[in-house]
């Protein structure tokens, strides 16, 4: 619609979407390397992970995550989210971590060369932003096999590559609550929860670097 208005054929667009590097397809830890990655930013093997990268800034949510995570601790006390990424919103959600009783909980991890293992190592990949392109770290996260929650609607492109239900879950309320809701449900279900994993991963690794080089110089 927004082509369309500005004066450009449809007809015409092609969507490419990028590719993902060899490494970011590995398959995903075995218990041993789960271990591993979660003892190496002091984390349990029974906590509750929740991970989050990106810039820190109103418009990728870490705000909101922090207000979910408050609706959650109470019943899952071993709940831990991780925030990877640095910006301009650091100052204020140390605030917010403290005035809301989460020093325990939520940890702003700033910038780490060890993302793909983070992810491996997560029970669930939370996405908060209000608008993306594309989202190339929630199809990473796929790829490792880490079930992703993210918000959906008309302002974000993760439609392309999740389903919702299916292949993760896309939220579509924009409310700490329903985002509450839909980690309870990855929770709660287990066996669930790693059966979207694993079909996550089955959609993301057709993303490879080789299909995306293929498609733009068929463009081309």
């Amino acid at each position: 619609a927004q082509a369309w208005s500005k004066g450009i054929d449809p007809a015409r667009i092609d969507v490419l979407h990028p590719g993902l590097p060899p490494a970011r397809l590995a398959p995903p830890f075995d218990g041993a390397a789960r271990r591993e990655a979660r003892a190496s930013v002091d984390l349990a093997d029974d906590d509750d992970v929740l991970l989050a990268v990106g810039r820190l800034e109103e418009a990728k949510g870490q705000r909101l995550l922090l207000d979910m995570a408050a609706r959650l601790v109470p019943d899952y006390p071993q709940l831990r989210l991780l925030l990877v990424g640095e910006g301009e919103d650091r100052a204020l959600l140390e605030s917010q971590i403290r005035s809301a009783g989460l020093t325990a909980h939520v940890r702003l991890l700033g910038r780490r060369p060890d993302v793909a293992a983070l992810m491996r190592a997560s029970d669930v990949f939370l996405s908060a932003s209000r608008t993306e392109g594309f989202g190339l770290s929630v199809l990473e996260a796929m790829a490792a096999a880490t079930p992703v929650v993210a918000f959906g609607g008309a302002d974000l492109a993760y439609s392309q590559f999740i389903t919702d239900r299916e292949s993760g879950r896309l939220v579509l309320d924009h409310t700490a609550d329903a985002l509450a809701y839909a980690v309870r449900e990855l929770l709660a279900d287990p066996d669930g929860t790693r059966a979207l994993g694993a079909a996550g991963r089955q959609v993301a690794t057709a993303f490879t670097a080789e299909r995306a080089a293929a498609e733009l110089a068929e463009v081309h």
